[in-house]
């Protein structure tokens, strides 16, 4: 008998010895990683992450999309300056990857000769007209490096962005909706004939914050692009901008998709309203933001001195309310 125990005794000290190193974290908690290079389809793909104080195993992960123009470094220092992200990710425990776009790489898209002067952005639909990079793809492969490198929850991987970062969080949303499960989008839509996906027949949670005089959304559902693009983009791609649903028609439609209930109507102040639905079919909220008098604007409670691009007029902050809504899901 007193054999059997031993190699029992054994077994058992050599699982615990493994089990405690599967549960160590990793030496990098609280600090921020620059520029790192995640090669996908042959080229050097830029990101930048911060792994908060209160990591563990099995935690969530919000990728960070910057604005057309943007980068990777320059939204993270925004984020965390005006919005204290990282003071949110310690709280919460979140990690926070911020990958970063190319230019486009056509001629002529906007109204100069070399597509570099564009700046990075997010390309939806590589098939078509307007850009090549798998964007999508490039994001998909990203995350699930994070979700096996540092042992993350599959099931809360989720994106938020400003702007043409806005569009690339639908866009992986809907177009690899297996890997993220949640959007937050501010000032931005999804649109079918730019490649992002809609209508998906997959629901997800989604976070809706729309300026009722963003020039961007204008004549959404008019089959006309928005007049905006016609000064940005030459003629010749300015209909690939055509919005044929409302941001209101799409919230609704996924609010129809998800099953879900009548909602709560919550008046922020008196130009902004909380339309949110939260009894819906698999845990999944949906929350829609509408602000009057509003424009292309991010929300922030002590705005930047660049007036011209943040406000504090909404009277919500962008970092907190990204953290309020993703933590309601868990």
């Amino acid at each position: 008998m007193k054999r059997l125990l031993m190699p029992i005794a054994l077994l058992i000290l050599f699982s615990c010895l493994n089990d405690s190193k599967k549960t160590e974290l990793p030496d990098e908690i609280n600090e921020v990683k620059v520029n790192s290079i995640f090669k996908h389809s042959g080229k050097d793909r830029i990101y930048n992450y911060y792994i908060p104080k209160n990591f563990n195993k099995n935690s969530p992960a919000i990728f960070v999309f910057h604005a057309w123009g943007g980068t990777s470094l320059g939204t993270m220092n925004f984020m965390n300056d005006v919005h204290n992200f990282h003071e949110l990710a310690d709280k919460f425990g979140y990690l926070l990857v911020y990958p970063e776009g190319l230019p486009n790489e056509v001629d002529h898209l906007l109204y100069n000769t070399n597509p570099k002067d564009n700046g990075n952005w997010w390309c939806t639909d590589p098939s078509g007209e307007i850009c090549s990079n798998d964007d999508v793809g490039f994001s998909k492969e990203l995350a699930k490096y994070f979700i096996k490198k540092y042992d993350l929850d599959a099931s809360r991987i989720y994106a938020t962005g400003y702007s043409n970062g806005g569009v690339a969080t639908w866009a992986v949303n809907q177009k690899a909706n297996e890997i993220f499960k949640g959007a937050a989008a501010f000032g931005a839509i999804n649109t079918s004939s730019m490649g992002i996906g809609f209508p998906s027949k997959n629901a997800f949670p989604i976070l809706m914050f729309d300026g009722l005089l963003d020039p961007f959304a204008l004549q959404e559902g008019t089959n006309k692009p928005p007049a905006v693009m016609k000064k940005i983009w030459l003629p010749e791609h300015a209909n690939t901008a055509i919005l044929p649903y409302t941001r209101k028609q799409v919230f609704e439609y996924y609010a129809n998709l998800s099953n879900c209930l009548q909602p709560e109507i919550i008046k922020i102040n008196n130009i902004n309203t909380l339309t949110k639905y939260s009894n819906c079919d698999n845990n999944i909220q949906l929350w829609r933001y509408e602000v009057q008098d509003y424009g292309h604007l991010v929300p922030a409670l002590i705005p930047p001195s660049d007036k011209k691009q943040f406000s504090n007029r909404a009277g919500i902050d962008m970092g907190e309310v990204i953290f309020d809504f993703f933590t309601e899901l868990n």
